[in-house]
């Protein structure tokens, strides 16, 4: 069944207005209208009404419905389906990705369920030189070693990566409140750490950069034990990093990542899957059944209810009886990053003919990390820009043309080549703006919050469940974590209503998370090679008093 033919059958209007109305919900097939009569239907108890139809909330129906056999209803609030992922189509760039769309090899549950659509993946490219701009200075890398504008620079910048490497392993995946330093950490900005541990302008930049790049918030922003264990969620800073093997940013999808949610919505069964239907409260009745009320008075009743919307959107929602206290002082300090999606399109890929990969991170505005964006046939050559943070609060306020023209400014210089000044198409996404989302990639903590109130973000209150890419342990933040929240949340509601023993539910919920793998490895010279910058100057002091006793020696000796 085709997603365009999505209903709204078993709504029903509950009002004391007039009913002789016409409701229009518009969705991205078309216009689908429902008038009364079709409203007034509403009969059906639903086993679970799952609040959100990203790749956290179908996959959950998808489980729910194919494997315990339950009757299920997908409540979106906008006009599509897919969540953070978003792809656009038009005939003069073909498809494009303006959400979620990389995939790395270690990320197997999401490329499982890639499979068993029918999708395909190819690889982004890596041929060719990064180039780094950092403190005015352009240079070419290849790899993972640092580069700096001076020696010391560099040696600030490794010594960082490989002590912050090494504490995230400290981290637990499941319970990171329980660290040994998980005080101490939390009570730090990744801000202040950056500048206790950096002794250079280099290494303070390109720590920060980084920082900027996986959680799109400042460092100022992100306490320092949940920036760790966002790192070991996703296997280390390499993996996080690298878009070579094994790095997060590996893969993408022919046709878009939107497609694995079109097609989980197809799956399912159009007349489970309803948009437009914006959830504003949450009833749990004393009979034990819940009733949820979405705008325009529309309601359903379900057994159970599963909410995968953004944690710092969910105060919207009000619920009877209210969410206890600590879950809801927890929505209320878990502020979303911000970042603006660009895509700049090209003739060619100008970028290639100068060995140049195409992948760049810089410290300057408004675009702070790039890749190649080239369709995996070789077509519609473009670039893909990330605005993140602070940049992207700033040139908020631009027009989307005096963007464009800063973006191909800014490649210029980056590519070094003046063909970047003549794109032939330029789109972009602004997910601050995004009503439904509140930003991207997910929602950070805040100094002082994780150790407080991590340990309710996961739990169920009453017969409401929560799930979302930010609830997994393995590879938060992206499509991945959303599938192991998927997994985790449906053998809670099977579970709890019966349809597996304690006994199963204690051994598959085990299987839930991702396989850990090893984190990517620095080099022999980076790890025993390179000293930090403290190292190096005691072994230049050392080295000092060395020379200076060998010759005093020499001079008594002559004496």
């Amino acid at each position: 069944m085709h997603l365009s033919r999505l209903r709204t059958d078993s709504y029903r209007l509950d009002c004391r207005a007039k009913i002789d109305c016409k409701l229009m919900l518009r969705h991205g097939f078309g216009m689908l209208k429902v008038d009364t009569k079709t409203i007034q239907k509403m009969s059906t108890e639903y086993d679970v009404a799952i609040i959100g139809a990203g790749i956290s909330g179908l996959c959950s129906a998808k489980i729910l419905q194919e494997k315990y056999g339950l009757n299920v209803v997908v409540l979106e609030a906008r006009d599509r389906v897919g969540g953070r992922t978003l792809t656009v189509k038009d005939s003069s760039f073909g498809y494009c990705d303006l959400g979620g769309s990389y995939i790395g090899s270690t990320q197997i549950k999401v490329k499982q369920l890639v499979e068993d659509l029918s999708l395909e993946l190819y690889k982004i490219n890596d041929k060719g030189y990064d180039v780094h701009y950092f403190l005015g200075k352009r240079q070419l890398n290849k790899g993972t070693v640092p580069l700096g504008s001076s020696l010391l620079g560099i040696l600030d910048v490794n010594n960082f990566w490989i002590h912050i490497d090494k504490m995230s392993k400290q981290v637990p995946l499941d319970k990171p409140w329980l660290a040994a330093k998980a005080d101490e950490w939390d009570k730090l900005t990744v801000k202040e750490y950056i500048h206790k541990k950096c002794w250079t302008r280099y290494g303070r930049s390109a720590a920060s950069g980084f920082v900027q790049g996986i959680l799109t918030s400042e460092p100022h922003e992100v306490s320092l034990l949940f920036f760790l264990w966002y790192l070991h969620s996703g296997g280390g800073i390499i993996r996080n990093w690298e878009i070579s093997d094994g790095g997060a940013q590996e893969f993408k999808i022919v046709g878009g990542s939107q497609q694995i949610s079109n097609r989980l919505a197809n799956r399912i069964g159009s007349d489970k899957v309803h948009l437009g239907s914006d959830v504003t409260h949450i009833y749990q009745q004393d009979s034990g059944s819940v009733l949820i009320t979405c705008g325009y008075g529309v309601q359903y009743k379900a057994k159970k209810v599963i909410s995968t919307v953004p944690p710092a959107l969910l105060n919207r929602i009000r619920f009877n009886p209210p969410l206890p206290g600590l879950k809801l002082q927890a929505y209320q300090r878990m502020p979303v990053g911000s970042i603006i999606k660009t895509v700049t399109f090209y003739d060619k890929t100008f970028w290639r003919q100068k060995d140049l990969s195409g992948m760049f991170t810089c410290d300057c505005v408004p675009v702070e990390e790039a890749y190649d964006d080239t369709k995996p046939d070789g077509t519609h050559p473009a670039i893909m820009g990330f605005v993140l943070a602070d940049s992207a609060r700033d040139v908020c306020k631009l027009t989307k043309d005096e963007r464009k023209k800063l973006v191909c400014e800014q490649y210029a210089e980056m590519y070094g080549c003046q063909e970047a000044l003549q794109p032939v198409n330029y789109i972009e996404k602004n997910w601050m703006e995004d009503e439904y989302a509140g930003g991207c990639y997910v929602g950070v903590f805040p100094p002082g919050i994780l150790t407080k109130y991590g340990k309710v973000l996961r739990e169920r209150f009453e017969n409401v469940h929560f799930a979302g890419t930010i609830t997994a342990s393995h590879w938060a933040g992206y499509m991945e974590g959303a599938v192991e929240s998927a997994e985790r949340v449906s053998l809670e509601v099977a579970h709890s209503l019966g349809k597996i023993n304690e006994e199963e539910f204690k051994s598959l919920i085990s299987q839930t998370t991702t396989p850990g793998f090893p984190f990517l490895q620095f080099s022999f010279t980076q790890k025993y090679l390179m000293p930090s910058v403290p190292g190096l100057l005691g072994l230049s002091v050392l080295g000092v008093g060395t020379i200076a006793l060998i010759v005093v020696s020499i001079y008594h000796k002559k004496s």
